[in-house]
């Protein structure tokens, strides 16, 4: 049985409103949520994703928190992705470079000095 998530996105400038929505399908959804205390460095989760497969991403952060993917301690992640206090990171495939790098994802270190909610939706096929 397969994931679904729908990406919905819209746009308002006075009385003109545009909205678009694609629904992404694959065989793997990883999910995380978690709260992130307050002073949280490099708090480790161990998630595998298989990054040539990525279909879609959706990340939230109710506190600003930094995503490091696969190493935080060496200073040199596969990627970094800045979350700003309460807004959504979403990436669709088919748009710019995927933001979790060119490796596979084995784990996400979390660091967020205001500590709060943080979720992670990831999907992907691991057997295309």
């Amino acid at each position: 049985m397969g994931f679904s998530h729908t990406i919905t996105r819209s746009f308002s400038s006075g009385a003109s409103t545009v909205t678009s929505s694609k629904t992404y399908t694959a065989d793997t959804e990883v999910n995380l949520s978690t709260t992130l205390a307050a002073s949280s460095s490099n708090v480790d989760h161990n998630l595998n994703i298989d990054v040539s497969e990525l279909e879609s991403l959706f990340i939230y952060a109710e506190a600003a928190t930094t995503v490091y993917v696969n190493d935080a301690s060496t200073g040199s992640p596969s990627a970094t992705i800045a979350i700003p206090a309460g807004e959504s990171y979403v990436w669709p495939n088919g748009s710019a470079t995927n933001p979790l790098g060119a490796s596979d994802v084995t784990s996400l270190y979390l660091t967020c000095a205001d500590g709060g909610d943080f979720e992670f939706r990831a999907l992907y096929d691991p057997t295309p």
